[in-house]
């Protein structure tokens, strides 16, 4: 039976979910929602409206949600499944701020809630944390859930500096006009705190988790990881034992040992532990139009087949703890002084680099406090 498509949001990702359903025969895109109107047509066929309502009151079976807005993205996928339509998203946003009502409004309309696309783009992680979760379980994620940031530390490691590499990811497309998401981990955490909620079954909240980007790195600390052949990478991390639970996104030098030391350029990769999966690990593309469109053709795949995700999710916070405390790298100006006593410490080029131990993200942020700085976890 064929059935009826409405898409909402037609940039990079748009179109490329458009052409991939044009190849199949079973699906019909039927409306595309954009911002203002255009007078052009999709293949000889006037699909565009900027008129959601139109789209809410149409026959469209399955809305798919592109348009990158959190409050109307938000409102859209809200009102999509209270009128009985299956929804498809690749909204991060969305998603980390409302997976828990949207899943049980889906759930009480009948139809299908899917994002596999709102984390690491072509990567299937979602439905395979999922299964994990249910077998047993997960203890332990870990990943490169950025392709901006990892593409640019990518660069700087070639021998390149932050400007370079941001303007480099910006002509390739990788990185927005404005790229404050992608390089100060906000974007890498709306991904963790939904992989968190799935994996530890309670709605994990963006504000749990400390975070903090990679837009203040210099040269210098990046020579100083491969002094030691360290490669830096902007990790998150989520760690689950039976006292709650502990997450972090933060800039961290990794060993040629760590099976993420040769994920470069816009590759992303996440690895989990679970009862019955030790050290599972997911590499592939994690941004751009095809990749992205992938996993979101994947979703309506699903809804096809009248598949149904299932997993528990309780409506209520988890213990959150404090990261268990770590080995810091510190870079400051030579006239801070952040208060930092019996600390290894190494003076170059007008700045003081810190080797610090037994702390954690939070607690050298509140140190750093006021000072152009640059922290990174090291191992």
């Amino acid at each position: 039976m064929m059935k009826k498509i409405a898409l909402l949001g037609y940039g990079t990702v748009g179109r490329s979910v458009y052409t991939l359903l044009k190849a199949m025969d079973d699906v019909e895109v039927t409306a595309i929602l954009r911002s203002r109107a255009y007078d052009d047509t999709v293949d000889g066929k006037a699909l565009f409206t900027t008129d959601f309502d139109a789209i809410l009151n149409s026959d469209a079976d399955i809305v798919v949600e592109l348009t990158g807005d959190l409050n109307a993205g938000y409102r859209y996928m809200k009102a999509s499944l209270e009128r009985g339509k299956a929804v498809v998203t690749a909204s991060k946003s969305v998603v980390s701020e409302h997976l828990y009502e949207l899943k049980t409004l889906a759930e009480d309309q009948g139809v299908g809630f899917y994002y596999g696309a709102s984390v690491c783009g072509a990567i299937p992680i979602i439905d395979n944390l999922i299964l994990q979760k249910r077998m047993g379980p997960v203890r332990h994620l870990r990943g490169i859930m950025n392709g901006t940031s990892n593409y640019m530390l990518t660069a700087m490691t070639e021998g390149g500096d932050y400007q370079s590499a941001l303007k480099d990811a910006q002509e390739q497309g990788y990185a927005e006009a404005d790229p404050t998401a992608d390089v100060e981990g906000l974007d890498i955490l709306r991904k963790l705190t939904i992989l968190t909620s799935l994996a530890i079954g309670a709605v994990m909240t963006n504000d749990a988790t400390s975070y903090y980007g990679m837009s203040t790195v210099l040269p210098m600390d990046i020579a100083f990881g491969l002094e030691r052949r360290m490669k830096l990478k902007l990790l998150a991390r989520c760690d689950v034992d039976q006292d709650g639970v502990r997450t972090v996104v933060e800039p961290t030098f990794i060993g040629s040992d760590d099976v993420f030391y040769g994920v470069d350029g816009a590759l992303n990769g996440v690895e989990l532990d679970g009862a019955y999966c030790h050290h599972l690990t997911f590499l592939g593309e994690g941004a751009g139009g095809d990749a992205t469109a992938s996993a979101v053709v994947s979703d309506i795949l699903h809804v096809l087949s009248g598949a149904r995700q299932c997993y528990e999710l309780a409506d209520e916070a988890p213990t959150v703890l404090s990261p268990l405390p770590q080995t810091y790298y510190v870079r400051v100006s030579e006239e801070a002084d952040l208060g930092l006593e019996g600390c290894e410490v190494h003076q170059k080029d007008g700045y003081k680099q810190y080797i610090v131990q037994n702390t954690d993200l939070k607690a050298l942020l509140a140190a750093c406090q006021g000072e152009t700085t640059f922290i990174a976890r090291l191992g």
